[in-house]
């Protein structure tokens, strides 16, 4: 089960620092492609299975969040799982640093961090990830001022990809 943080609509969970963490996620889930998909579930017990069963992320789902950072998280997961590390929704001020999923098989994932309706956010992944085809996919028009801060230069695999509703495709300030 992923990890959750989140407000509600209007009511944003603010301030929120997690660090030093080292995760152990046993089950595999399915790829959640529509967030709109997930009941926001206003009148629900606040546990991680208020959201349903599935969650689109392995490690964190965020939500309706402001000035939320990750540092120094490693999420070992389970054989064939493909969800990405860290979906973000409708948040602001996200800072991720050296917090990601350690290679503990041959999975190829798709994407390490899903981004919708979120700005500002600062990005430095570790050294640690497994092999992935983008690291970032960005969705939502809502989704700007993103920025990477890369310890390595990462040619192999590509570092950005727009969904089809994103207008500006100028969101990602790379720093070597």
């Amino acid at each position: 089960m992923s990890n959750i943080i989140s407000g509600v609509p209007g009511h944003n969970v603010k301030n929120v620092i997690i660090h030093d963490v080292m995760l152990i996620n046993h089950s595999k889930g399915v790829v959640i492609k529509n967030l709109d998909k997930i009941p926001e579930n206003l009148k629900g017990y606040p546990e991680n299975r208020m959201f349903g069963q599935e969650l689109p992320a392995s490690g964190f789902y965020i939500r309706h969040a402001e000035n939320i950072k990750l540092e120094n998280i490693s999420l070992q997961c389970a054989f064939g799982e493909h969800r990405p590390f860290l979906v973000a929704d409708e948040v602001k001020m996200l800072q991720l640093d050296d917090a990601g999923i350690t290679k503990t098989d041959s999975t190829v994932y798709s994407t390490v961090f899903r981004l919708r309706n979120v700005n500002q956010v600062a990005i430095t992944p570790p050294f640690f990830l497994p092999e992935y085809k983008t690291l970032i996919q960005v969705e939502g028009n809502g989704t700007k001022d993103i920025n990477l801060y890369m310890k390595e230069k990462i040619e192999k695999y590509k570092l950005i990809t727009y969904s089809n509703d994103i207008k500006e495709r100028n969101l990602l300030t790379v720093f070597p």
